[in-house]
Parts: structure tokens; sequence; C-alpha cells
């Protein structure tokens, strides 16, 4: 099943600031799950839920349907937890985790204990545990998982040229270019796009005023 969609790319001089970690999957097969930390951006004054706690660890794991994860698999099988009760801010958290980790990020391969998961996301919990315990990251996105045997393929042209631009002509100039993507099974599918630093925009200056957005059939990507 293959799908035409457009991608436009708008460059802007106003800064947009949006919370949150995206955690998409990238694989689950039998009990194995591989997931990706595609983007993390927390607002400064967020505060970190378990600050002050003896202990408390952050990483990936999957939400089961009636239940939540321990992060036994994901932190202590395979090292993919960053400790953070030291920690007072959200942004404290996002910045010590992309010292240690690097954003975007793909998950050690681990363990999870049911075929009833139903998506892949940011957790944490006072100390990792198969009896579960863990609550889902503020703000966080926890990503549908697909089905068995589900793969997609996304073909776009890889470059976007706006040719040269004088000053005037930067702010609000559009691109758009026209990509298709095809399923193994029909269902639905979100795609998502981000910068090779794993930002949802393109930044052009380190004060992130200057910078170009994506868009997928007019939606932000």
């Amino acid at each position: 099943m293959f799908r035409i969609f457009i991608f436009c790319c708008t460059f802007l001089l106003s800064q947009q600031a949006i919370a949150g970690a995206y955690m998409l999957p990238v694989s689950f097969v039998n009990l194995t799950v591989v997931q990706s930390l595609v983007a993390w951006d927390e607002n400064p004054s967020d505060l970190n839920p378990c600050y002050g706690w003896s202990s408390c660890f952050i990483g990936p794991d999957v939400k089961y349907s009636t239940r939540n994860p321990g992060l036994h698999g994901s932190c202590i099988d395979s090292k993919n937890c960053l400790r953070i009760e030291k920690y007072r801010t959200a942004k404290e958290i996002e910045i010590a985790w992309k010292n240690s980790f690097g954003i975007p990020w793909t998950s050690r391969p681990y363990l999870v204990n049911g075929r009833d998961a139903s998506c892949v996301g940011l957790f944490y919990v006072h100390t990792p545990s198969l009896a579960g315990g863990a609550f889902l990251w503020p703000n966080s996105v926890c990503g549908k998982l697909p089905p068995q045997n589900q793969s997609c393929d996304v073909n776009l042209p890889p470059v976007i040229d706006f040719g040269t631009l004088s000053q005037d002509e930067i702010s609000g100039m559009e691109r758009t270019i026209y990509g298709t993507i095809g399923c193994t099974q029909s269902g639905t599918v979100k795609i998502h796009a981000q910068s090779t630093l794993g930002d949802g925009n393109i930044y052009f200056r380190n004060t992130k005023n200057f910078y170009s957005t994506l868009f997928l059939d007019g939606n932000s990507a």
C-alpha cells in the first residue's frame, strides 16, 4: 500500500518552545524491544518528579495493557538508563541524558515481560523491578508499537533546495517536495521528522531564533 505525501520546509525567525520527550519504536520481535528517543526538549521551569528520592532511574520501556513497566530489562540487563534523583529540574535531566547518550539515540535490545505491550515510552522508577512501578515521564509521548511483521519504507528526495536567498527573502520562504510511503500491511502510520541533532526544527544559530521548520501534509512534522 503506497501513499503520496507533501513535505514542506519553511524558514522562520522566531523561536518555538515545545516541551517533551518523543520515543518511537524500532522493532518488537518475540519479547525483545528496540526503541529510539528522537527528540527531547524540556521547559526550564519544570521540576524533576523524583528529585530527592533515595534513587531514581529513567529509561525506555513499554506500557502494558493493564500495568506499567518496571524498567528491569531495560536498566539492569541492557544498561539503557540514567540515575536522576540528584537533578532538581527536568531540563537538567534532559542535558545529562544528551551528555551521556546523545539524541537521537537508539536503545540496546531489552526483554519485556509480556506480549501485551501497547506502546514504547520514557519511564522513571525508584528501583528497577520485574514487578512494575514505573511512571511515564511527564509530557513525554508513548509511541504505539506496530503489529508484528509490519514494515514501511519512506522515500523522499535527499535535498530541499532553496537556492540563494537575500536577507529580505528568507523569512517565511517555503519549498515543497513530494514523497511516498509504502507498508506491508494496511493500518495507521505516523511519520515523524527531525534534524540530525534530534530537534524538531533545523536551527541555523546557537540562539535558536533562526530556523527552518518542517511540515507533512500541512501538519507540523
